[in-house]
């Protein structure tokens, strides 16, 4: 899929049509997930769903500044997608 000059609502649609018609992946926790794979989209949202977290969006932000990847070194509370995800090593 292709995505030129779309825009968030674009991406949210997308998202959309991929759950109503059942296209999904299975990602290594067991998980069904709608996935979306090198999309590009301009940001003229916020948030493609749901509101925006301040405090998380500052606690991730500081991790990724830290370059950890260890999924401890976040700032707590550590959300459960990211303990979920981690390997055996928290990363």
């Amino acid at each position: 899929m292709i995505f030129t000059s779309s825009k968030v609502q674009d991406i949210r649609q997308t998202f959309i049509d991929l759950f109503r018609n059942k296209k999904t992946v299975i990602d290594r926790t067991g998980a069904q997930v709608v996935e979306i794979v090198n999309a590009s989209f301009i940001a003229n949202e916020d948030t493609i769903f749901g509101t925006a977290n301040d405090d998380w969006n500052e606690r991730e932000l500081e991790w990724y500044l830290s370059r950890s990847r260890n999924v401890n070194d976040i700032p707590p509370p550590i959300p459960k997608i990211w303990q979920s995800v981690a390997d055996e090593n928290n990363y």
